[in-house]
């Protein structure tokens, strides 16, 4: 799944996701062109919006060439203030 069919799913319309993410409708487009540049913080806020698992975000915001290649174990730990502690993983 696109990360812009993820979008469209969950809040209907962009400019919804948008406002629920508080960010411009600008920037969700600027995500939906390259989606590898979203911020860490913002995926894992959707990832609470949406209720999904950070890490199916986060495949589906992996250059396309990446997708669906990363290891099937991962963690996400909770740092003491509650953002997302992501493990380091090579990238080749």
């Amino acid at each position: 799944m696109t990360l812009e069919e993820f979008i469209l799913e969950h809040f209907g319309t962009k400019e919804l996701a948008a406002r629920r993410l508080k960010v411009s409708r600008y920037t969700i487009y600027r995500w939906l062109a390259r989606p590898e540049g979203i911020q860490i913080k913002y995926i894992y806020t959707l990832a609470q919006i949406t209720q999904t698992d950070v890490y199916t975000l986060l495949d589906s915001c992996a250059p396309r060439s990446q997708r669906n290649n990363a290891p099937s174990t991962r963690k996400v730990t909770l740092s003491h203030n509650g953002s997302a502690s992501l493990p380091a993983h090579n990238v080749s």
